[in-house]
């Protein structure tokens, strides 16, 4: 498949724009059994996120991490990232 300039991203500026970085590794659910409130975490996350951090700083990349957002704060944050033109 071949990429037109026009659909591919400028990676030429010094600045190549922010990355949203957003990392949920605690979730909330119900047991089955009693229904009690049961806290989990996701093994690794830490590694995921130096990595893809790692990653986007080498490519110039001005990195912004969240960790563990509600859903209501992610909508917030999206909100705010979309509408103040930072990306």
């Amino acid at each position: 498949m071949r990429v037109s300039v026009r659909q591919s991203y400028t990676m030429s500026r010094p600045s190549r724009g922010k990355l949203l970085l957003i990392c949920n590794d605690e979730f909330r659910g119900r047991s089955s059994d009693d229904g009690q409130l049961v806290l989990t975490e996701r093994q690794g996350a830490d590694m995921d996120v130096h990595n893809v951090s790692s990653l986007f700083k080498q490519l110039q990349f001005d990195v912004v991490y969240h960790n563990n957002l509600t859903a209501a704060v992610l909508n917030n944050n999206n909100y705010y990232y979309c509408a103040c033109g930072i990306h």
